[in-house]
């Protein structure tokens, strides 16, 4: 189990603080790609979890906001992690029948439950850090991989199935040719 990092206060960090609070070391580049810096918020993503600065009162709502996303963010690379061992362990066992289920499984998650965008655009605010979430933890890229992933199993499945059906249809050509 992972321990993950989730703070929030109204004082105002320096980077260093903020690195030496999230990674325990003072190498966490805060940049673009994992900060949110407005006049009222400040938030930085970690590969163990995230700050949340508040510069104004009455902040704690969007604190609960971003850590709804996070935990969304959470939940789409658990379950993807899921997806992942599961297809390893199919090729391991080479038990490709379970790849169809694995599919049909993973296709309707995707129809009700993932989205690269769940937050409206209205909430610009939200929508932004979503997209710093989104991209910063690789959700799109982990996704896509599995993906090919379970397509490549049911590739490998189809080419195993026309590979028994050719020795069948050899067994039975050598039947007929017995009989002749």
């Amino acid at each position: 189990m992972i321990d993950y990092i989730v703070a929030y206060t109204d004082e105002n960090m320096n980077d260093g603080k903020i690195s030496q609070l999230l990674r325990g070391s003072f190498t966490l580049k805060i940049d673009k790609s994992n900060c949110y810096d407005n006049p009222d918020i400040k938030v930085v993503f970690s590969e163990k979890g995230f700050l949340f600065q508040a510069k104004f009162n009455n902040c704690e709502s969007k604190f609960k906001d971003t850590m709804t996303m996070f935990a969304l963010s959470l939940a789409y690379r658990e379950k993807m992690e899921y997806y992942l061992n599961l297809t390893s362990s199919i090729i391991d066992k080479e038990n490709y029948h379970d790849v169809i289920d694995i599919k049909k499984d993973f296709y309707v998650f995707n129809l009700k439950y993932f989205f690269s965008n769940p937050i409206h655009y209205n909430y610009q605010q939200k929508h932004t850090i979503w997209k710093i979430i989104f991209h910063y933890y690789n959700i799109l890229e982990k996704h896509q991989e599995l993906k090919i992933q379970i397509e490549n199993l049911v590739d490998i499945l189809h080419i195993e199935q026309n590979q028994e059906e050719d020795k069948k249809e050899k067994i039975k050509e050598n039947k007929r040719k017995k009989l002749k």
